[in-house]
């Protein structure tokens, strides 16, 4: 729905003053980009070491997987931009088939996927070639450029559902080899896990000067994590097992109190925020970061001294 409404709006403002002064914002999407399309160059040359090349082939098979899986969307079109949009339906097809959301199809199976994935591609690479019309203003990109960010959107999030899983399937081996509880590693390594990529968003957005919405971007993320992510949980253990009690006597002090603290926690850093931007709009000090950082420690060393090394509850699933 947001994408939607802003492809409504258009931001027309800024695509028009953008366009006339052939300038943007510079993203460190740039320079992934621009390292990830030089892979696809041989370093033959002259000026190539022998150390160059090994590293040019290695890193090559994960550059073509990314480019044909996930098409560049860095407000830059070129030749060899426009390659990678048309082979992307391909490369999604491939990993829908990989991730297993799509079974791994027979002699006719992809027959038909072929029939289909292959005009297609010449469809996307045809109209590549027409740029799109702006009120009246002929802009860099082709009209195909916003659907395709659709497409590159969807490959992004079946990348990180795939790396999730691989990150928690990690950290849980790690933390039964030491053998931690899940409790206090649900509470530090797979909540740190869970968050890296926002952490990485926050940055990276921060780095562009767009604070606003790095903030925009955490405070709305957690509200989702709360209020979508974890009744869904419930719900798909409700619909697999509606007899299911998760503990038979109530929660355990173990569980609760480390809850209950998370609890205060959070809402001691919503009061915080909100202070803050109702006195301190900039932010001239660190103080406002510092409160948060000192919330958090404050609850990591009350939760690392109230939890037990072994939770019972886990060890019959060990």
């Amino acid at each position: 729905v947001y994408l939607c409404y802003l492809a409504y709006k258009g931001r027309e403002d800024e695509t028009e003053r953008y366009i006339r002064l052939r300038k943007r914002r510079r993203s460190s999407t740039d320079a992934a980009m621009d390292n990830a399309l030089a892979c696809l160059s041989i370093p033959f040359g002259e000026d190539e070491t022998a150390c160059n090349r090994i590293l040019w082939a290695m890193m090559l098979p994960f550059t073509v997987i990314r480019l044909a899986t996930m098409p560049p969307c860095d407000m830059r079109w070129d030749g060899s931009r426009r390659i990678c949009h048309a082979v992307s339906p391909v490369g999604l097809y491939f990993l829908f088939v990989v991730r297993g959301y799509v079974e791994m199809p027979d002699l006719k199976h992809a027959a038909i996927a072929a029939a289909v994935l292959l005009p297609l591609c010449v469809l996307i690479y045809i109209a590549g070639d027409k740029p799109a019309v702006i009120k009246g203003t002929r802009a860099d990109l082709p009209w195909l450029y916003m659907p395709m960010t659709l497409v590159g959107l969807v490959s992004a999030v079946l990348w990180l559902a795939a790396l999730s899983k691989e990150i928690t399937a990690i950290l849980e081996g790690v933390c039964r080899y030491f053998q931690v509880s899940r409790l206090r590693s649900g509470f530090t390594l797979l909540a740190w896990g869970n968050c890296a990529s926002d952490l990485v968003a926050a940055y990276s957005l921060a780095v562009m000067n767009e604070y606003p919405l790095a903030l925009h971007g955490i405070v709305a993320t957690q509200f989702f994590n709360l209020s979508v992510g974890f009744p869904s949980s419930l719900l798909v253990i409700t619909w697999r097992s509606p007899n299911l009690a998760i503990f038979e006597n109530g929660w355990p002090g173990s569980i609760r109190d480390p809850l209950l603290v998370c609890t205060c926690s959070i809402a001691v850093a919503v009061s915080t925020l909100a202070l803050y931007s109702m006195f301190d709009l900039q932010v001239k000090s660190i103080s406002s970061a510092m409160v948060l950082i000192l919330n958090y420690l404050l609850f990591l060393i009350f939760m690392w001294l109230n939890t037990t090394k072994d939770v019972p509850q886990q060890l019959s699933d060990i």
